[in-house]
C-alpha cells in the first residue's frame, strides 16, 4: 500500500514538474515575443510623433511660402514686364526663366516670343499667376521647374542687375515650388497618420494580450512553485514518519518481551514476569491462584518465638504471594 501511495506521488510530483518546466519555457518565448512586439509599438509611436512634427512644421513652411509667392506677385509690376521685353539680347537664363513662367501658366506656347505677348496683356498674366497660387503643380511640372529652385541663389546673382522683373519671377518660380513641395508633404503625412494611429492600436492590442497570457502563466508558475513545495514538505514529513516507524518496527522485533526478570522469593517478581503482550491479553491477575507465580514452591509460614520486652509472641511471616514489607 505504501509501494502504491508512493508510486503515485513520485509519478505526479514527476508530471508537476514537467508542467512547470513547460509553463517557465513557454514564459520565457512569450516575454521575448512581447519584447519584440513592443519594439515594434515604439517604432510605430515614434513614425507618428514624427509624422506630427512634419505635418505641424511643413503646414507653416508652404504657408509662409505662399506667403512669399503673392507677395511676389504683387511686387511685379508692369513697367518691369516692360523693361523685360524691351532687353535687346535676353541671357539663356531670362529665357528660360520665362519659359517656366509660361509651362506654369498652362500655356500652349511656351517660348520666351510668347512670354513677351502674354505681358502685354499685363492683367490677364497677372490673374493667371493669382490662379496657380495656392495649388499644387503635377509632378511633370515640378520637375521641370525643380532646377530654378535649386540653384535660386546663382540665378539671383546673374539676372538682378539686369532685370527686376526676370529676378522678381525667378523668385515667384521658386516659392511656387516650395509650396508644392512642402503642401504635398503635409498630404502625405496626413495620409498616413490615421494609418499609423491604427497600426498603434492593433500594435498595442498585441502587446496587451501578450502582456496577459504571461500574466496567467506566471500566476499558473506560482501556484505550481507552491504545491510543489508544499509536496516536498509533505514529502520529507512522510520520509520521517516512515524512518521513525521502521525503527519502531526493528525495535520492536529484536528486542526481548517487556518485563523484568522472575525473582523467586520476591512479591512482584512473579507478576511482572509475563511480556508486555502477554500483559495485554490477559485480565488483571488473580492473586488467588496457587500457579500465579508459575511452579515456585509454596513455603508453609513457620512461627518463631520472639522475645519482646520479656513476653512471648508468635509471628508469623505473610504468605509469598503477598507484598511484605
Amino acid at each position: 500500500m505504501n509501494m502504491a501511495w508512493k508510486s503515485h506521488e513520485e509519478s505526479s510530483l514527476g508530471m508537476l514538474k514537467r508542467q512547470l518546466n513547460q509553463s517557465e519555457d513557454e514564459c520565457q518565448k512569450l516575454k521575448k515575443s512581447m519584447k519584440l512586439e513592443k519594439k515594434r509599438l515604439d517604432r510605430l509611436c515614434s513614425q507618428l510623433q514624427v509624422t506630427r512634427q512634419q505635418i505641424e512644421f511643413y503646414t507653416h513652411e508652404y504657408q509662409r511660402a505662399l506667403e512669399n509667392i503673392k507677395d511676389c506677385n504683387w511686387r511685379v509690376t508692369k513697367d518691369m514686364c516692360t523693361e523685360l521685353r524691351k532687353i535687346p539680347s535676353p541671357s539663356k537664363t531670362i529665357v528660360e526663366i520665362c519659359e517656366k513662367i509660361m509651362l506654369i501658366l498652362d500655356q500652349p506656347d511656351k517660348t520666351f516670343s510668347a512670354f513677351k505677348s502674354l505681358s502685354k496683356n499685363f492683367g490677364y498674366m497677372k490673374d493667371l499667376m493669382s490662379s496657380v497660387q495656392g495649388q499644387t503643380l503635377p509632378d511633370n511640372v515640378i520637375n521641370e521647374i525643380l532646377p530654378v529652385w535649386k540653384n535660386q541663389t546663382i540665378i539671383q546673382a546673374k539676372v538682378a542687375k539686369i532685370s527686376k522683373c526676370a529676378s522678381l519671377l525667378a523668385q515667384w518660380i521658386g516659392f511656387i515650388v516650395e509650396y508644392s513641395l512642402k503642401k504635398e508633404t503635409v498630404i502625405s503625412s496626413k495620409r498616413k497618420e490615421p494609418e499609423i494611429d491604427k497600426k498603434i492600436r492593433t500594435q498595442a492590442t498585441v502587446v496587451d494580450d501578450l502582456q496577459r497570457e504571461i500574466l496567467l502563466l506566471e500566476d499558473s508558475i506560482k501556484s505550481m512553485l507552491e504545491i510543489q513545495a508544499s509536496n516536498q514538505e509533505q514529502k520529507s514529513d512522510n520520509e520521517q514518519e516512515e524512518e521513525l516507524s521502521e525503527k519502531f518496527e526493528v525495535s520492536k522485533e529484536s528486542s526481548r518481551p517487556f518485563g523484568f526478570t522472575m525473582h523467586r522469593g520476591t512479591a512482584s517478581g512473579g507478576l511482572l514476569g509475563n511480556s508486555l503482550h502477554c500483559y495485554r491479553s490477559q485480565s488483571f491477575p488473580n492473586f488467588s491462584d496457587e500457579q500465579l507465580y508459575g511452579g515456585v514452591p509454596v513455603k508453609e509460614p513457620k512461627e518463631h518465638q520472639i522475645l519482646y520486652e520479656g513476653r512471648n509472641e508468635a509471628l508469623g511471616c505473610c504468605r509469598l504471594k503477598f507484598f511484605c514489607f
